[in-house]
């Protein structure tokens, strides 16, 4: 026993000696850190890889592993990593050098094939195959994972596999530069033929089967649409510049919207009119109190390349067999994108006759249904304002659901029976976004369509905690799946792919279970459930605990670099983290128990910190939420200047790794409390109209709350945020009344009234923003101009007593930079402490490494000056003088 305890006491002595030798974090550290990304697993489930790179070296290692841990290699600078179909083979590109490792074997051994930049895996009896295709020697080779070489094709420009694998379609130089050859390669046989001979071809595109292909050509005549299928010898010309149905002045498109119908039997295009008169520049413009849209919007651009209206385009179909061009949108119509790019189903939703209301407040929308197969058209919802949304179709086409915000209902539209019904009008709860209730424009935000149950002919809605399974043809009773337990815990069930597609939007081990992610708004744990929808249902958890898989604001959104489920056997690569605990992946073939596959914990040897949540209330009794950073080698017997950070709500991020490369932005939470700050990051709860008060009472029950901790010095406190964060500090130290020691606003609004009628990039005004937005306030500055000047810190900034740090830059494009400067000249003139930082051919967030350095550098220095008495930089010192 002794000897026990001499050993323990050993051990303790040494971890308390290596745990007061680690340093804090250096400024610039983060950049040579290393991270985990690019994760993906085999199809048969039996390996997975990932690089290990930082933002030096950004091609790092490739690490292949067996996903049960027995087994890993290491590769250097391999990119572009693809399992082969048989998972016997992983490749990758080193510079222009195809690495091919053997899976199989123990030694990992590889294959060097030269001269590859682009490549893919295909099957052929029974065995993995590789299609190389150099760019610098435009050629491609059919070869064996062995290196040896089928077949060589010359002149080539670029090659497409059908989704079967079973063809491959190349693009190649015919006998001059304007002529283009297209070939098909038959991968089993490996017989070639010449299926098309003319001018430049672009745009493949294939059906769902693989069986059908079409393509774009383009000559001295125009565009051309051409068909191959596996019945055929060469391809034929579907559509081109005579074909009847094509609108005069117009040109065949691709757009968004190309490619074969869900079943096949139509083709989808545009046809662009060559010129929109409207757009053409004029002196003087003319601006009209009747336009739909401000001219300046109209004529203006979503970003640097995209205009807001383009040139007139209009969905088109053309039938495959009976080669009829029909035109599915005429000039009074605009079709909504978000009801077809995905499905291109037999039915398509569009707006008509769109127009202001009495009022002139709003646009209104009569919204209708098309036949892509007929043209023919109907009206299923007449004079709405433009809040009808989430359009999905069912899997067979009979139904389309939508959501109409003016009633708060969803909506199911028959076409067998030409029937409207509400399907929600039943439930014991409205069916939206809990996390936009407290915005003006709540009822907009809908809960989420998430999947289908077509046995039973109903659909899966989420209410942002539960699912419910709704009849979509009205008749029955809506049925809680999850069984009210997530509003019940304030738990939020979703299935783990959130894209509802057509036939999709769900997770399927087997046609009766779902598997759901969940997240806790209270205690913020992460896990998986499952879902059996299959007679009685149940709801059964598979694991939680405190981590973060997710993304966003609300933490449970999950992209494919943090899940990936392999093909053919059940298993999942997931990218885990805490925050104490850096990004790296795991294997799980149940989401109940998890292998580590990596272990890059960067942090260790560094004073890291730890992350606490804190629970507490505001005057009004609203529950807030609040993370407490803490520095690792924390101790209770200091006094520690605390950095408060917020923009609404943040506490979710609790579990979430802080980065430790520098943002070009807001401040750097890992590098503070690794140098002896402490950050609070307060949940910000405000309701509409009320994002000022709300704003106060969020801070001051915050700063009420950690009242209660000796360790926290009250007389350095700093305020901090970025945009709209940055707001909220102009905001709080010009109404606030405790005492602030400093604040740092970056790229933040002091003006709300020139704000809203200053015009945004795109060219429109930002009421809409300022009303619906954040900022909450939800009525026109013509009825109340008071709630404008209230959330307005440029009018009070006489009330303001601590110092501050600006950082604007005129290239912002999303808050003006006179924004910041108008605080600046009011507040030097009220000779108030004030620094302004602008850079040069910068916008609302630094994107240049210098400038972020020197930000950083200037920003930290003014926080340890007003926060831990260091010596004042000279960059403060620095200012125009009678010598100059």
């Amino acid at each position: 026993m002794f000897k026990v305890v001499i050993i323990l006491l050993t051990a303790i002595i040494f971890s308390c000696k290596a745990f007061s030798q680690k340093i804090s974090l250096g400024l610039e550290e983060g950049d040579t850190w290393d991270y985990v990304d690019n994760g993906i697993i085999s199809d048969d489930g039996l390996y997975a890889c990932y690089q290990v790179r930082n933002h030096i070296n950004d091609e790092g290692s490739l690490i292949i592993v067996s996903t049960d841990g027995a087994t890993r290699r290491s590769f250097s600078n391999l990119r572009n990593p693809l399992f082969s179909d048989k998972g016997n083979w992983l490749a990758g590109i080193r510079k222009d050098t195809l690495v091919l490792i053997n899976l199989r074997d123990r030694k990992c051994n590889t294959v060097e094939i030269a001269s590859v930049n682009e490549y893919s895996f295909f099957t052929q009896f029974n065995k993995d195959y590789l299609i190389c295709f150099s760019q610098e020697e435009n050629m491609l080779r059919l070869m064996g994972a062995d290196g040896d070489i089928l077949e060589k094709y010359d002149s080539v420009v670029l090659f497409k596999l059908s989704p079967d694998k079973k063809k491959l379609f190349i693009k190649k130089r015919g006998y001059d530069k304007n002529n283009m050859k297209v070939l098909c390669v038959e991968l089993d046989k490996l017989t070639c033929k010449t299926i098309f001979i003319g001018g430049d071809v672009d745009f493949f595109t294939f059906d769902r089967s693989g069986k059908q292909l079409a393509f774009i050509s383009q000559d001295r005549v125009g565009k051309s649409i051409w068909y191959f299928s596996d019945s055929m010898f060469v391809a034929k010309e579907l559509v081109n510049s005579r074909t009847n149905g094509l609108v005069d002045q117009t040109d065949i498109s691709p757009n968004d919207y190309w490619g074969f119908s869900r079943d096949g039997t139509m083709l989808f295009f545009s046809q662009t009119k060559f010129h929109r008169a409207s757009m053409d520049l004029s002196n003087p413009e003319i601006w009209s109190f009747e336009d739909l849209y401000l001219l300046s919007f109209f004529k203006g651009k979503a970003n640097d390349y995209i205009p807001n209206f383009g040139k007139r385009t209009y969905l088109s179909a053309v039938l495959i067999k009976g080669e009829k061009v029909l035109r599915l949108v005429e000039d009074s119509e605009v079709l909504e994108p978000i009801s077809f790019i995905n499905t291109k189903g037999k039915y398509f939703v569009f707006t008509r006759d769109r127009k202001i209301d009495e009022g002139g407040e709003c646009i209104r929308y009569n919204y209708g249904v098309g036949n892509s197969c007929s043209g023919e058209k109907i009206i299923i919802d007449s004079s709405n304002i433009p809040l009808i949304s989430t359009f999905v179709f069912s899997p067979d086409d009979r139904y389309l659901v939508y959501y109409k915000a003016e009633d708060r209902q969803f909506y199911s539209f028959d076409f067998l029976k030409g029937r409207k019904t509400s399907i929600s009008k039943d439930l014991s709860c409205e069916l939206l976004d809990v996390g936009k209730l407290s915005y003006p424009n709540y009822a907009q935000y809908a809960g989420k369509i998430v999947g289908w149950d077509m046995r039973r002919k109903r659909v899966l809605v989420s209410d942002s905690y539960d699912i419910w399974s709704l009849p979509l043809d009205g008749e029955g009773e809506p049925k809680n799946l999850t069984a009210g337990r997530g509003r019940k815990d304030s738990v939020v069930f979703l299935p783990i792919v959130e894209n509802v597609e057509v036939g999709g939007g769900h997770y399927h081990r087997d046609v009766n279970d779902i598997i759901l992610k969940a997240f806790s708004y209270k205690s913020k744990d992460f896990g998986f459930y499952n879902l059996s929808i299959n007679g009685r249902f149940n709801l059964c958890k598979l694991s939680m605990g405190p981590i973060s898989v997710g993304t966003g604001m609300y933490k449970y959104k999950i992209d494919k670099a943090r899940l990936v489920e392999s093909k053919k056997e059940k298993g999942f690569l997931l990218r885990i983290e805490k925050y104490d605990d850096a990004p790296n992946y795991f294997f799980s073939k149940d989401l109940k128990n998890f292998v580590r596959l990596s272990n890059v914990q960067p942090q260790v040897g560094r004073n890291w910190l730890t992350a606490e949540l804190h629970t507490y209330f505001d005057s009004d009794g609203l529950e807030c939420q609040g993370i407490l950073y803490k520095p690792e080698n924390f101790k209770s017997s200091m006094r520690y200047p605390i950095v408060f950070n917020y923009y609404e709500i943040k506490s979710n991020e609790i579990n979430s790794f802080p980065p430790v490369v520098l943002n070009g932005a807001d401040i750097d939470i890992a590098y503070l409390v690794s140098n002896n700050y402490l950050v609070f990051i307060p949940d910000i709860r405000s309701r509409p109209g009320e994002a000022g008060s709300g704003l106060i009472r969020s801070i001051t029950a915050a700063l009420s709350h950690l009242k209660q901790f000796g360790w926290i010095d009250f007389n350095r406190i700093a305020m901090t945020g970025h945009s709209f964060g940055g707001w909220e500090t102009n905001y709080v130290i010009s109404h606030i009344s405790c005492h602030i020691a400093a604040a740092i606003s970056a790229a933040a609004n002091s003006d709300m009234v020139s704000y809203s009628f200053s015009l945004a990039a795109n060219g429109d005004d930002r009421f809409s923003y300022s009303q619906l937005g954040p900022f909450k306030i939800g009525e026109s500055f013509a009825d109340r101009p008071d709630l404008y000047l209230s959330l307005s810190p440029l009018y009070v900034a006489k009330d303001i007593r601590t110092p501050i740090l600006l950082m604007h830059n005129e290239n912002d494009t999303q808050i003006d930079f006179s924004q910041s400067l108008s605080l600046f000249i009011l507040l030097r003139e009220l000779r108030k402490p004030v620094w302004l930082l602008s850079y040069k051919g910068e916008g609302h967030v630094l994107t240049k490494k210098m400038n972020i350095i020197d930000y950083k550098k200037k920003m930290y220095s003014f926080l340890g000056y007003f926060l831990k008495d260091d010596n004042k930089p000279e960059w403060m010192k620095r200012h125009v003088g009678i010598d100059d």
